[in-house]
Parts: structure tokens; C-alpha cells; sequence
């Protein structure tokens, strides 16, 4: 299957989810021969399929689904037959092979790969039991509309054989996948003749393998040998991997020269096909997805040699005999066809990390408590490093936060570095001389803090961070009314205190920080308000918007009736929720602070990147 590959750029964090198993479509069952008999459209859910094959995304969000003896499209959350026949697959008749329309005259025999055309948006179809490349010869613009159906390359036959030559001479043996490039060049996965095919120019040709000989040889050309590939996918249009399914190997093709190189050598037991998502190979193999990050495989999905069904996160998820996968990047998900429970899941993808960082001020004076903030995309763990080592971590603040207090002893310049990882690898963000320390001068201190919570209760912990500029030396707080008490060691002249309230009310925070040079005070009136628990202080809570970066819609929750949308210009739209999902067609490509107000006064804040 194709894959495509994205870069975002932003400057607000975002955390990598876990990765989610969940059905697409179909009713779960084992076995095969289950049939809905609908001619028209059906709920995906409640759709029967038989064995099926693949699973294609056309340039309209739609999905081509191959069975075991039809062909379905499904739109939104309806099923639609397209082709082939929707009666008992295994009664004679329904598999067979006929060219023409809709599903009283088309006819399929175990179709298994399908590939949307990039330019035409129609489906081209690998009918392995018949040998043959088919194709859809008449758009689908209504969804109701019937679909003609050809034969586009191959020759008729029961076994099948090899031979290149014209569309309408050349031979196939049990095709298994096809791929298309950008400039309509075509890939197919001639499993039984152990060969990579091309049709270009109405001719039909072989690029790597003898077209009858298995084995394992990396090689050019008819030197290279595979034994039954059943999967491919292009990397880009002179790129393509190979699930070489008999050997266990993931293999790549250079298709300027025919080179065939293996990539993937151990560890797999049989993989039946592959998608490249972002530099990560994500291998079907059996009952699991296995991701290749270059260096190391693992289990991305599934269990190894563990069938079953389940829903569910990661590895926690079961499959029964993947067969073919595809990538749709406007979802960021792997379409896996579960063949053993007669359905398609859907697999969210999570992306290489992206590391980046800011400091709220790169020009410290010594001692200032300077605040280093991840911005990566995609994270799960941070590793920060400083270099000169002359730094001292401030409040509690530990070398794997995403966000983390540091103060600078010596004056000079100091590199900063941020390792982000997440379950498919790390990625290193270096600023050298980032932070740039000066000695304090003539000035007096400039006071500044923050709390950690400025509405709390009775009893419950509040945290100060120290904000001054100007190199202070020592600190006094004052609370008024003074019904406070320290926490966990610290007292009024610590630079970080913590401390509890004992009574309900507001309360007025002062801080005089000194410095050689003198004071300055700062008085934050009324700033910490405690009431009792029954009194809802209105706070901003975070809003977790999904996907993103997102294209086209984001989810921000249900219960919500519109939200507001803000640019980086400063220009506002307000837009309608609707079951929980936010169409943003319409906005620019860029990133945008999401709010929203709840019933009890709190707020909903958050960021997400548009994308186009």
C-alpha cells in the first residue's frame, strides 16, 4: 500500500497517544461463507463479510474492501456492493469471472489487492483466483451509482502462468497486491510466479525475480529471487518494499535499476504486507503489527502467534490472520483486513517524535530561575543535557520533565538538549549556546512569582515558584491574612515554598527579593482564593483535541455546543460542535488556541496545528 510521509512544525506540545485498535467495519465471526445479501447499502457494522482481502482508501475518504467474491465501498458509515456477487460466496456461481455492472453481472474469484489510482480515483483490483488485473471503468459520484467493471491486464485461466507482453497477452499467477505510482505506473505482487511485474505503456514486463523460480537472492532483476510475496508498498514512485512472505524478509526494490535489497532479514514469521509511515515500516505478520524503526523490531499491535479478538490498545489488541493493510493519512491510521475474524480494524498511528523546546528567557542574569518548556510533537519522554555543567535544577524539577526550572551559576554560554522519544524511536532538538548568563550589575532584584493552583481548599498543598530577575539572593513571603503553613520544609524565606491555608477566604501574597544592590517587593492582592468544597471556583482545564494535527475535523468532546477558534493572527471564528466534532475546512493551514465554557463556569482551553 502506499504510503505518505508528513512533517508538522509547532510551538506547543503535543503528547503521543497510545496507539488504539478498533473495528471498521463488519460483524465479528470465524469461519467463512457469512452474507448479508444487500444490493443496496447496508450499515458497516452489520455487513457479513468472507475472508476478506484488502482494504483501499480512494482520494474521496471512501474505502475499497476486496472479499472473498465481491468488492464493497464503503461511505461513511454505510456498506455499499459494487461488484461482484452478494449472494452465498460459497454456492457456485458467486465466484467466478465476468466483466460488466453492478452486482448482477460482475464477477470476482477471491479478489485480494486493490489500489485507488491517484489521478482517475478508480480502483484496480488484483482477481487472484482468475489471474487477472481488473479495474472500474465508471466513476461512483452518487452512491447509489452501479459500477462497469473490466479486465485491465492478464489472461483468463484457472492456474494461471507467466509471460510478459501486451495487457491482453501477458499472464499472471494468484496476484496478490498492486500499487500505483504518481505518473500511473503500475506494481504488482505475482505471488505464484515469485516476481514484482510492471505495466507501463500497455505493456506488462518483470523488474525483479526469474517469474518462475522461488528462492531467497538479493540480486538486480531476474538474478533477485522471492518465494510467494504476497504484499507491496511504495516508499516513493522509485522505491518499493516487498513483504516476501515464504522467506519471512521485508525486501526493497530500487525501481530505476531492478536492485533488490533485503531490509527487514529475521524476526518475522510470515509477512503478508507493509505500509511506510514517516521513515517506519509497519509489517502484517500473522496475528500482529510489527513496526521496523530502521535499527530494531518490535510489536507495534497485536500479539505474536496469539490469535483471538479484542479491542484495545496496542498490544492488548488481538488479531486472527492479518492479511493486507493500508495508510490513510488524513485519519493517521492503519486499515488492517482481520481475514480469521472476518472484519476490518482500525489501527491509530502514532508518529515519530519531534523534538523542539523554548525558554521563557535566554538572556538570564546568574541564579535567574530560567524555564525550559518542551514543544515537541509527539512525545511520551524527554531527556534534557546541559552543557557547562554549572546549572542547579530548581524545585523538585528532575532531567526527564517537560518542563523544567534551572538556574545558572557561572556567567557565559550554555548549549541545551532535548532527546524527545515515544514507542517508534527519539529525536534530538541541540541549541548551542542557547542560554547566554550575564553578571547582575547595578540592579536591584525584579520581583515576580507564580502558584500552582490560586483556587485550592482548606488543608491543601500550594506551590510558589520564584519568577525574579536580576540575580536574587534571598526571599521573604507574606501571606494576609497570615493562616498559612509551611509544607514539606520549606518557611517564609525559601526561595520555593509551599505551604496550606486554614481558613476560607482571599489572601493577599508579597515577596521582597534582595539582591546586593537592594530590594524590591511585589504584592499580588487577593491572589490566592481557598473556599470550602462545596464552592466551585471556576479554574481552565486542558482540552484535549484529536487528531492532531488534523485536516479536515477535530474531536474536542461531546457535550460541548461551539466552541472558539483563534489564529496566530488573533482572528476569532466561532464554530458548532457537533457530537463532539469540529469541522476546519474552512480555516487556514496554522495553529490555533481552541476554547470552550462550561456550564459551571470553567473553562476549556487548548492547541492544535491545521493542516492542509
Amino acid at each position: 500500500m502506499k504510503k505518505l510521509l508528513f512533517t508538522f512544525f509547532a510551538v506547543t506540545s503535543l503528547v503521543a497517544k497510545a496507539q488504539v485498535v478498533s473495528l471498521f467495519a463488519g460483524s465479528v465471526y470465524t469461519g467463512d461463507g457469512a452474507f448479508s445479501g444487500a444490493t443496496g447499502s447496508i450499515n458497516k457494522f452489520q455487513d457479513s463479510f468472507s475472508m476478506p482481502w484488502a482494504i483501499a482508501p480512494d482520494t474521496n475518504g471512501r474505502f475499497w474492501i476486496t472479499d472473498q467474491h465481491n468488492l464493497n465501498l464503503l461511505i461513511g458509515s454505510n456498506s455499499w456492493a459494487k461488484g461482484g456477487s452478494v449472494l452465498n460466496p460459497n454456492e457456485p456461481g458467486s465466484a467466478d469471472y465476468a466483466d460488466g455492472t453492478g452486482t448482477s453481472k460482475s464477477r470476482f474469484a477471491n479478489p485480494a489487492g486493490c489500489f485507488v489510482h491517484p489521478v482517475t480515483n478508480r480502483v484496480y483490483v488484483c482477481d487472484a483466483d482468475n489471474n487477472l488485473i481488473r479495474y472500474q471503468q465508471t466513476s461512483v459520484i452518487n452512491t447509489n451509482d452501479q459500477v462497469a467493471w473490466g479486465t485491465f491486464a492478464g489472461v483468463h485461466s484457472f492456474l494461471g502462468s507467466y509471460k510478459d507482453g501486451a495487457l491482453g497477452v501477458a499472464e499472471f499467477a494468484s496476484p496478490q497486491d498492486i500499487v500505483i505510482t504518481s505518473t500511473g505506473v503500475i506494481y504488482i505482487c505475482d505471488r505464484d510466479n515469485h516476481c514484482i511485474r510492471k505495466i507501463t505503456g500497455g505493456q506488462v514486463s518483470t523488474i525483479a525475480g526469474s517469474g518462475t523460480n522461488s528462492g531467497d537472492v538479493d540480486g538486480t532483476g531476474n538474478v533477485a529471487r522471492f518465494y510467494a510475496p504476497t504484499g507491496i508498498c511504495l516508499i516513493d514512485d522509485n522505491t518499493l518494499l516487498v513483504a516476501d512472505r515464504n522467506n519471512g524478509k521485508i525486501k526493497k526494490v530500487d525501481l530505476t535499476n531492478g536492485k533488490v535489497t533485503t531490509v527487514v532479514s529475521t524476526g518475522l514469521n510470515a509477512p503478508s504486507d507493509i505500509v511506510y509511515i514517516n521513515g517506519i515500516i509497519y509489517i502484517a505478520d500473522s496475528y500482529a503489527i510489527r513496526m521496523w524503526n530502521g535499527t530494531s523490531l518490535t510489536t507495534y499491535a497485536g500479539k505474536v502467534n496469539v490469535a483471538g479478538y479484542a479491542e484495545g490498545s496496542d498490544i492488548n489488541a488481538r488479531f486472527s490472520l492479518i492479511m493486507h493493510i493500508a495508510y490513510h493519512p488524513k485519519t493517521k491510521s492503519i486499515y488492517v483486513t482481520d481475514l480469521g475474524n472476518n472484519v476490518f480494524r482500525q489501527l491509530t498511528v502514532i508518529q515519530p517524535p519531534q523534538a523542539d523546546f523554548i525558554a521563557q528567557r535566554t538572556n538570564p542574569t546568574v541564579n535567574e530561575v530560567v524555564t525550559l518548556t518542551s514543544t515537541s510533537l509527539y512525545t511520551t519522554g524527554w531527556t534534557w543535557a546541559i552543557t557547562p555543567g554549572s546549572y542547579t535544577l530548581q524545585n523538585g524539577s528532575k532531567l526527564t520533565d517537560s518542563v523544567m526550572l534551572v538556574t545558572f551559576a557561572n556567567t557565559g554560554s550554555y548549549t541545551v538538549e532535548l532527546t524527545a522519544t515515544n514507542p517508534t524511536g527519539s529525536n534530538k532538538k541541540t541549541k548551542t549556546n542557547y542560554i547566554n548568563v550575564s553578571l547582575i550589575g547595578g540592579a536591584k532584584p525584579n520581583p515576580d512569582f507564580k502558584a500552582d493552583a490560586t483556587n485550592a481548599i482548606i488543608g491543601q498543598t500550594v506551590s510558589f515558584t520564584d519568577l525574579t530577575t536580576d540575580n536574587p539572593t534571598s526571599w521573604a513571603w507574606v501571606f494576609t491574612p497570615n493562616n498559612v503553613t509551611y509544607q514539606n520544609g520549606t518557611s517564609a524565606t525559601d526561595r520555593f515554598p509551599k505551604v496550606t491555608f486554614s481558613s476560607n477566604g482571599k489572601y493577599t501574597v508579597e515577596l521582597t527579593a534582595t539582591n546586593t544592590n537592594g530590594s524590591n517587593k511585589i504584592t499580588k492582592t487577593d491572589y490566592i482564593n481557598i473556599g470550602p468544597l462545596d464552592v466551585h471556583h471556576p479554574e481552565v482545564l486542558d482540552l484535549k483535541v484529536y487528531p492532531n494535527p488534523a485536516t479536515d475535523k477535530i474531536f474536542v468532546g461531546n457535550g460541548l455546543n461551539n466552541v472558539i477558534i483563534t489564529g496566530v493572527d488573533g482572528k476569532s471564528h466561532s464554530l458548532v460542535v457537533t457530537d463532539g466534532t469540529v469541522n476546519i475546512e474552512t480555516l487556514s493551514a496554522g495553529i490555533y488556541s481552541v476554547e470552550a465554557s462550561l456550564k459551571n463556569g470553567d473553562k476549556l482551553a487548548g492547541r492544535f496545528i491545521k493542516t492542509n
